[in-house]
């Protein structure tokens, strides 16, 4: 499986998990001036059960890069978002 480098902003609360049980050997969190969010940096596999993970945190996750993964999350939290509106 191809690896990619997530960057994400995360909360406080992910930011402690990700502390606790690391999503990656080659991970990295730096503090938001300004924010309690930390930026996550972190070689992932470029894989569905991956992006699933980072789907499920919801508004707990900002992610910036792989650009495809951001493209995905977004088509779908607009498909969540139109399931609300009707």
């Amino acid at each position: 499986i191809e690896q990619v480098e997530l960057v994400a902003d995360v909360s406080p609360q992910i930011a402690w998990l990700l502390g606790e049980t690391a999503l990656s050997p080659e991970q990295s969190l730096t503090p938001l001036e300004g924010s309690d969010w930390q930026r996550l940096r972190a070689v992932v596999p470029d894989d569905q059960e991956t992006l699933w993970w980072v789907f499920g945190l919801g508004e707990n996750i900002c992610v910036h890069k792989p650009d495809t993964w951001l493209k995905t999350l977004k088509q779908r939290a607009n498909k969540v978002r139109e399931l609300y509106e009707h």
